[in-house]
């Protein structure tokens, strides 16, 4: 009896021992299990929460543009009273146009309070949805003043309306324009035509040469630094009294120039790429590339962009930044010659480059991609405000039609111009914060809590 005894016991031991790991099985995979829930719960919440974040982020941005959009449409039309879910960049934005500042008091005649609302949708219905708010005041415009020049010495006046053929003493073709101020613009063109606008009447003055000149720009900040470029690589300086022409080395023909500050550069045929720095005596030579430029645009000393010739089924577009060139070729099949490069704005780097056939490609801060401009006409020259979204080009007459065309933001548009004879346009140009009718400043700025 003893032994059936230890035995029994034995046995009923062995099966406590087997439940109790069982029972601890159980409750290890129970345990994982809730830990794998757990950890799971958590990735979702940061994943969603992550993306919440960048919903949110994204729609700041949305309500931001919103108020640089109101803020345009303002400077074109002081009556403007908002819009409403105006689809932009992955979601849209809101606009109320209100007369009662931050704290509800009425604001003066020329003030009004921009209310943008910027929503992004997410994920299962969600919506991220922020609010920035601008007090801004409506001045009228005294720097709408601008120019358009081209053939026969056509030069054309835009006052904030329309476009009016202007008379001069000059008669040859003209190819390029510069406007620091509304009374003091330079236009050069053929045979070493140079002539000044002092804001009553156009005059000529001598350039020094008698080479066929391209392009003029001055320091926007000294109308006493300016130069013009031509033919045979010839460079003619403005000293604040007088034009003196020479011909720095390579010696080829110059197409373009731009002064950003009282740094200079200047691209040509071969290619050719010269720097003037500042208190310099000598341009210094850049060169890069393997096809003729023929447009540059600088938003600083160290950030230009330059285009020229097509290469195969590729825009030609070079870019410096800090000290060095390199290239930003635009692979397209309306790959085509383009001959004027423009940025809108240089903080955000957007930029217009214009050229053969009608060809336009955009820059959006961080690459180039083609838009057609909707004409089929030349393109010669372009120039974007640097405080709105406006830009005009001009180019080769279409018929019996002047091609002037207009960028307000979502479409090239052509502009009626009730001139004869109809000639080609080569440049346009508008002083700082030209281009519109009003102009817009922000008073007070405020971004509102979700």
């Amino acid at each position: 009896m003893t032994i059936k005894k230890q035995t029994k016991s034995k046995f009923f031991s062995h099966l406590h021992q087997r439940g109790s790991l069982l029972i601890g099985a159980v409750a290890m995979i129970v345990t994982i299990a809730l830990l794998g829930a757990t950890i799971s719960h958590l990735f979702i919440s940061k994943t969603r929460g992550g993306a919440d974040v960048s919903n949110g982020n994204e729609a700041l941005i949305l309500a931001e543009s919103g108020i640089e959009h109101a803020k345009y449409a303002l400077s074109l039309n002081p009556a403007y009273s908002g819009e409403s879910n105006t689809s932009f960049s992955g979601g849209s934005f809101t606009i109320s146009i209100l007369n009662t500042d931050f704290s509800g008091t009425s604001l003066p005649a020329d003030q009004v309070r921009i209310s943008s609302t910027g929503t992004v949708s997410g994920a299962g219905g969600t919506q991220a949805i922020r609010t920035t708010e601008a007090i801004v005041s409506i001045g009228v415009g005294n720097n709408d003043i601008g120019w358009a020049v081209g053939d026969n010495s056509l030069t054309l006046q835009w006052d904030g309306s329309n476009w009016t053929s202007i008379s001069n003493p000059g008669s040859d073709d003209l190819k390029g324009v510069f406007c620091n101020s509304p009374s003091n613009c330079w236009a050069v063109g053929k045979n070493g035509t140079i002539m000044l606008w002092n804001g009553s009447s156009w005059s000529s003055v001598a350039s020094g040469t008698g080479d066929d000149l391209e392009s003029v720009s001055c320091d926007p900040s000294n109308a006493s630094h300016c130069f013009a470029v031509g033919e045979n690589g010839t460079i003619s300086y403005w000293n604040g009294s007088s034009w003196s022409a020479s011909t720095p080395s390579p010696g080829e023909d110059l197409k373009s120039v731009d002064c950003p500050s009282d740094i200079c550069f200047a691209v040509g045929d071969d290619p050719t790429i010269l720097r003037y720095d500042s208190g310099s005596t000598s341009w210094i030579d850049e060169s890069y590339g393997s096809k003729d430029l023929s447009g540059i645009n600088c938003t600083s000393d160290s950030n230009c962009w330059s285009v020229g010739k097509r290469f195969f089924f590729f825009f030609y577009i070079l870019r410096r930044t800090g000290s060095g060139w390199s290239n930003a070729l635009l692979f397209s099949f309306n790959g085509n010659d383009l001959d004027e490069v423009s940025c809108l704005n240089p903080i955000d780097g957007r930029c217009w480059a214009v050229g053969k056939q009608g060809k336009t490609t955009f820059f959006n801060g961080t690459s180039w991609s083609y838009l057609s401009s909707g004409s089929s006409r030349d393109l010669k020259d372009v120039w974007c405000s640097q405080s709105s979204i406006d830009c005009w080009t001009v180019g080769r007459k279409n018929g019996a039609n002047l091609s002037i065309l207009r960028w307000e933001g979502s479409s090239w548009t052509q502009t009626a111009v009730g001139v004869t004879p109809v000639q080609d346009l080569e440049g346009v140009h508008f002083p700082p914060s030209g281009g519109g009718s009003d102009i817009i400043t922000v008073i007070a700025w405020r971004e509102l809590a979700s």
